[in-house]
C-alpha cells in the first residue's frame, strides 16, 4: 500500500484502516504523513496494541468496522467506540476524557485537511459524544450552522 501511495504524489491524506504492517512500515507511513484508524478488533492482539502505541496520537481516529463488525450479535455503529477509547487511554496512559478529546481533535484536524467531510465530522462527533456521555443538559458541544453563524 505504501509503495502505491508513493507512486501517486498528491494523493491527499491517506487514512490506513486497521494498519497491520511491521514497525518499520509504520515508521514509513508516519513519515509519509499517513493517518490511522483503530478499532476494537485491532486492539485484541499484542501486535495491534504495539502498533497503536507507536502511532502519532494526533493522527489516530477510532472506527468500528460497522456494520460488518458485530458485538453481542449487534452490528456496530459509529458511536460504538467507547471500548477503543478505553483501550487507547491505557495505551497512551491518559484518562478516557483526554483520550476522547484527543481523538475528536484529530478528526477536526483531518477535516481541516480539506477532505470535504464537515457533515461526516458532525455525525461522528455527535456519535462519539453520545457514546462517551459528553452531552451536557441535552445539548452537545457541537457547532451547528445557523444563518451563517456558528452556535454551540
Amino acid at each position: 500500500m505504501l509503495d502505491e501511495l508513493e507512486r501517486f504524489p498528491g494523493y491527499g491524506v491517506a487514512v490506513l484502516h486497521w494498519f497491520s504492517g511491521t514497525q518499520r512500515e509504520l515508521q514509513r507511513a508516519v513519515q509519509m504523513g499517513c493517518w490511522f484508524s483503530i478499532g476494537s478488533a485491532m486492539l485484541q492482539s499484542a501486535k495491534g496494541r504495539a502498533l497503536a502505541a507507536r502511532m502519532p496520537p494526533d493522527r489516530v481516529l477510532t472506527e468500528t468496522d460497522g456494520p460488518f463488525g458485530v458485538v453481542a450479535g449487534r452490528p456496530l455503529q459509529p458511536g460504538d467506540c467507547g471500548g477503543v477509547i478505553k483501550e487507547m487511554s491505557t495505551i497512551w496512559q491518559l484518562d478516557e476524557i483526554s483520550t476522547r478529546e484527543n481523538i475528536v481533535a484529530s478528526l477536526g484536524n483531518l477535516r481541516r485537511c480539506e477532505l470535504g467531510l464537515p457533515k461526516l465530522w458532525d455525525l461522528i462527533t455527535l456519535a462519539l459524544m453520545r457514546t462517551t456521555g459528553d452531552i451536557r443538559g441535552g445539548r452537545v458541544g457541537l457547532r451547528e450552522r445557523h444563518h451563517g453563524k456558528s452556535k454551540i
